[in-house]
């Protein structure tokens, strides 16, 4: 079996003063090893909520998500901490890079708290700055890049750890056409080369569409699409 991540009966409401806002109303998915999975919808429609849950982010009002057959939410915070480290990459619209770290450091930080060797660490975030021929701004502040140099190094720090599911709210959401292109091609080509199950929530149609299997998120219910 190659199955990943289940996503069953997942039920998520937020209150407005009196008002129940029901967001996410029975979401069922199934992600395999490999998948290359978009989801779209309408701004508010639950698109962020639902991958913060999937993620270990934020706990579902009902329903459970299966991590390598594993029940995610029934872990304490300090391990559900540690499988997003290890197991799970973020990336989000906003880079999230911190000022004050170089960019390799800001790579090497999810190994560090792995407690991989220093040196192990500074290695393989070079091997990653190459893959991206953005070596030459291993020793810069994130304040000195550009915004698309900025959210390649955040993909960069999310697969450093070589995570089996990778995960990405709008990733190109704050980008130009061309830096959105580049940070596109980037996750087609993680995905061509590691295999690693890749899910991209977005409202953008054209950067769907880079995905082999697609959903909508409309009135709280996951509806698929044809697979292209």
């Amino acid at each position: 079996m190659n199955n990943l991540l289940s996503v069953k009966d997942i039920y998520k409401s937020f209150h407005s003063g009196s008002e129940e806002i029901r967001v996410l109303q029975g979401i069922d998915l199934e992600v395999s090893k490999g998948d290359f999975i978009s989801i779209t919808g309408p701004s508010g429609s639950g698109k962020s909520t639902l991958l913060h849950i999937m993620g270990g982010l934020e706990h579902p009002d009902k329903g459970e998500v299966i991590l390598n057959k594993k029940p995610l939410y029934n872990h304490s915070d300090k391990e559900l901490a540690r499988i997003r480290n290890e197991r799970i990459g973020f990336v989000f619209q906003f880079h999230y890079l911190l000022s004050d770290f170089t960019v390799t450091e800001n790579i090497m930080i999810p190994l560090l708290i792995k407690g991989i060797d220093r040196s192990i660490a500074l290695e393989s975030s070079g091997k990653l700055l190459k893959m991206v021929d953005l070596e030459n701004r291993a020793h810069s502040k994130p304040a000195t890049l550009s915004g698309g140099e900025r959210q390649r190094v955040a993909v960069l720090r999310a697969i450093v750890n070589q995570p089996s599911l990778l995960l990405a709210d709008e990733p190109t959401g704050d980008l130009d056409y061309e830096h959105a292109k580049a940070i596109l091609d980037l996750l087609r080509g993680l995905h061509r080369e590691s295999g690693m199950a890749i899910i991209i929530v977005t409202h953008n149609k054209r950067v769907a569409q880079i995905a082999k299997k697609t959903y909508n998120l409309v009135d709280g219910k996951l509806e698929k699409k044809d697979e292209v």
